[in-house]
């Protein structure tokens, strides 16, 4: 055989090889689990009927607002505090600012508690042993997504 014949040889093999280590790196990639809202998770979850996805989309608006109205306080605040990095002995305007964002952040949080306190009183006397269950999930299935900016 000649030289040429058996590098063509050894080219299309070494094709074949790398195709098939792909396609099984590729089969076998973990799947990502399916995202679901939030919103879906808990009107699934809790069986709530129509009147109570309503009552529920309200309460979602408000939240929302509110924690807007918050994220927007935070921004607010920071660009105060970044600002003072050009001035000399600002540090009582530095404490007062950083204690306005920590305010901001526990009124956030607070905020987001007595959101499922009132999707609690939306639930039925047979819904609520679900809705316990919920509660237990609650920081999975609303934690932040990873490349949500703040």
């Amino acid at each position: 055989m000649s030289k040429i014949k058996i590098l063509s040889i050894a080219v299309i093999a070494l094709i074949i090889l790398n195709i098939c280590t792909l396609g099984f790196f590729v089969s076998k990639a973990p799947k990502r689990p399916k995202f679901k809202q939030p919103k879906k998770v808990v009107i699934q979850k809790l069986k709530f009927d129509t009147e109570q996805v309503n009552l529920y989309n309200e309460l979602i608006k408000s939240h929302s607002e509110k924690v807007n109205a918050l994220d927007n306080q935070i921004i607010n605040d920071k660009k105060e505090l970044y600002k003072l990095l050009s001035q000399p002995n600002n540090s009582n305007k530095v404490d007062s600012i950083t204690t306005a964002i920590s305010l901001h952040i526990t009124e956030i949080e607070k905020t987001h508690f007595n959101h499922f306190v009132a999707i609690k009183t939306l639930c039925k006397k047979d819904q609520l042993q679900d809705f316990n269950n919920l509660s237990k999930e609650l920081t999975q299935i609303f934690k932040p997504k990873t490349n949500r900016p703040r």
